[in-house]
C-alpha cells in the first residue's frame, strides 16, 4: 500500500520532535505502530482491518528514521510506602544538625569498582598526543573508592581498597577519620551520618550495628543514622562527589593504584582537595553476629516508629555499665 506513505509522513510530522540536544538530525516520535494504525484509520475513514499490521507500521517508522529514543533514568524505580515519612525525617534531622553546633553531619558512600590498567573507560582527552588504550577492558586489578564527606566543611575523605566492601570497611574508615579529626571538633557530641540503603551499611546489618555501638562507647559520641528512602540514594550529597571525580580523571589511564590516588588527590570538591589514602587490607565477607549474640546490643538502638529501618540513634554507654 504505497499510497499510505505520504499520509504516514504527514501524521508523523505532527507527532514528532527533534533531538533535544540538537546534535543529530534524528526525529523522535511518540507514535507506536499500534497507535499509528488507529490514527490512520481515523484519518482515512476506513477500518483498521484494512490497514497493515502494527509490526509492519513499526518497520515503516524505523525505515523512515523515526527511531526509538533511550529513556533517561530520572524517575525512581520504586517508591516504598514510607518514602514521604523517611524524607520528612531526613529534612528534620538536617535542620537539627544545622541549628545545633554539637552535631556534626557527615555522609558516607562507596563508589563502584574502578578497573586499573590501560583502559579507556569511555574517557576523552585534550592531549595533543594520541592516547592508545586496550581494545577490551578485561582483566587487571580493580579498586573501590570509599568516601566520607563532612557536609559543612566540604572536606572529602577517600579510601581506596581492594576486594569487597563490607560493614567493617565502613566502620574502620569512620574510626580512622574521627581519630584524625576529633581535635578539630572539640564541641561535637553527636555524629549524624547520611547513608543510602547499601547492604553493608543497612541498619539490619548486625556486624555494622555492633561496630557502631562499640565506636559510640569508645569515643563517647551519640550516633544518629539518617537513611534516604530506597531507590533515592542520588539525593545523598556524597554521590555528587563521585560525579566530580569521574569528570576529573576522565580521559586518564589509571594503570596503577598510585595513578588513582594521585588523580583523586588533585580533584576538588567545592574548592577543597580530598584526603586520599590506600589501605592495603582485604576485608572478608560473611563476618556477622548470631541473632542471639546481637539481642542485647539491639536494645541499644532507638528506632523511630514507622520508619524503624531508616532512623536509628545509638547513645554512648560506659564499658562498665550494663548493656
Amino acid at each position: 500500500m504505497p499510497e499510505l506513505l505520504p499520509v504516514v509522513e504527514q501524521l508523523l510530522s505532527e507527532n514528532s520532535q527533534a533531538d533535544p540536544q540538537l546534535r543529530t538530525g534524528k526525529v523522535y516520535t511518540r507514535v507506536t505502530g499500534k497507535s499509528l494504525r488507529v490514527i490512520l484509520a481515523d484519518s482515512l475513514g476506513i477500518p483498521t482491518s484494512n490497514l497493515p499490521s502494527p509490526r509492519t507500521l513499526r518497520r515503516v517508522l524505523n525505515r523512515n528514521g523515526h527511531v526509538l529514543r533511550r529513556l533517561r533514568k530520572t524517575v525512581p524505580k520504586k517508591k516504598v510506602p514510607q518514602t514521604d515519612d523517611i524524607f520528612k525525617n531526613v529534612n528534620d534531622a538536617h535542620r537539627r544538625a544545622k541549628e545545633d553546633p554539637s552535631i556534626l553531619r557527615i555522609s558516607i558512600d562507596n563508589k563502584a569498582k574502578v578497573k586499573l590498567g590501560p583502559f579507556s573507560r569511555g574517557g576523552m582527552t585534550r592531549d595533543c598526543n594520541e592516547v592508545h588504550a586496550a581494545d577490551h577492558d578485561l582483566g587487571g586489578q580493580s579498586i573501590t573508592p570509599c568516601g566520607l564527606l563532612e557536609i559543612e566543611s566540604a572536606q572529602l575523605f577517600i579510601t581506596f581498597i581492594q576486594g569487597p566492601v563490607t560493614a567493617d570497611t565502613t566502620a574502620d574508615q569512620l574510626e580512622r577519620w574521627w581519630i584524625s579529626r576529633k581535635q578539630i571538633y572539640p564541641s561535637v557530641r553527636k555524629l549524624m551520618i547520611d547513608l543510602d540503603n547499601g547492604p553493608e551499611v543497612s541498619s539490619s546489618r548486625r556486624q555494622f550495628m555492633k561496630r557502631l555501638i562499640e565506636f559510640a562507647n569508645e569515643q563517647d559520641l551519640e550516633i544518629e543514622l539518617v537513611y534516604y528512602p530506597p531507590y533515592h540514594s542520588k539525593y545523598n550529597i556524597i554521590e555528587r562527589c563521585w560525579g566530580t571525580l569521574e569528570r576529573h580523571w576522565n580521559g586518564t589511564q589509571l594503570k596503577t593504584i598510585h595513578d588513582a590516588v594521585k588523580w583523586a588527590s588533585s580533584m576538588t570538591w567545592k574548592s577543597v582537595n580530598p584526603v586520599v589514602e590506600f589501605i592495603d587490607k582485604v576485608y572478608c565477607k560473611g563476618v556477622t553476629l548470631t541473632k542471639q549474640a546481637f539481642r542485647k546490643l539491639n536494645q541499644r538502638l532507638r528506632r523511630q516508629a514507622g520508619i524503624e529501618k531508616w532512623s536509628v540513634i545509638i547513645a554512648p554507654q560506659l564499658s562498665n555499665s550494663t548493656p
